[in-house]
């Protein structure tokens, strides 16, 4: 028996256009850009407890340039003391909280601390993954904040430098050290992440604009201040 031909021409016109929703899917996979940022809050040259290291993935679809509209979502790494009451000394790990971004630089307007930025930089998809994953490891709660986190396992207890570089899983199961603080470390964590960024010479601004960091007094530093800094003060 011979088909109705509307009704052929209606599967069809349906074919092609999951055909087309399928490519443009597809597309818009494909035009996914990831970016990193890092930042330092510092008071001072010696506050220890006043200082920070924190990092921000962005991954920005339909649209690479300020112009173009895009969507994106930003995550971000800012591991501090629940009630961001950081005591060097204190003897045991406390519980630890991930703040947002805009929570985290409020804080350290708030306090008049010096911010610094260190990107966007564009980075490879790995990375962004492995910074979703570092979060949702620390919301999970079985790591502890510890501002010294020395001679404590890895899986236990770190402080906000380690948040952020543990994604590139450490090879020691005990912690040894950290690379200063503030400014010095926030400079050795883009060092650190350096493998993962895909052209350490081009800033994009315009991801910063998104985030809406136009409205703080962020001082932007280059990639090459990174090997200058000193990581102790």
């Amino acid at each position: 028996m011979v088909g109705n031909p509307r009704q052929f021409r209606a599967i069809h016109v349906w074919a092609l256009t999951l055909v087309a929703c399928l490519c443009s899917a597809e597309f818009a996979v494909a035009e996914e850009s990831y970016f990193l940022l890092v930042f330092s809050w510092q008071r001072g040259e010696t506050h220890l407890r006043c200082t920070h290291t924190l990092a921000t993935f962005v991954k920005v679809a339909n649209g690479d340039a300020a112009a173009d509209p895009c969507q994106f979502e930003a995550h971000t790494i800012s591991w501090l003391p629940e009630k961001m009451d950081v005591h060097p000394w204190r003897m045991f790990p406390q519980k630890g909280h991930n703040f947002e971004l805009e929570e985290s630089l409020h804080y350290a307007v708030r306090h008049d601390d010096r911010i610094s930025l260190w990107g966007p930089f564009q980075i490879q998809e790995e990375l962004y993954n492995l910074g979703l994953k570092q979060i949702e490891q620390l919301e999970r709660g079985s790591v502890r904040y510890k501002l010294i986190d020395s001679g404590y396992f890895v899986s236990a207890a770190c402080n906000c430098i380690h948040a952020v570089t543990d994604i590139d899983p450490p090879h020691r199961r005990v912690r040894l050290g950290s690379p200063g603080w503030g400014e010095g470390a926030s400079s050795a964590t883009v060092l650190k992440l350096k493998r993962w960024i895909i052209d350490p010479c081009t800033i994009h601004p315009w991801v910063a604009d998104l985030l809406g960091l136009d409205k703080y007094p962020i001082i932007h530093r280059d990639l090459k201040e990174a090997h200058t800094f000193k990581f102790a003060r």
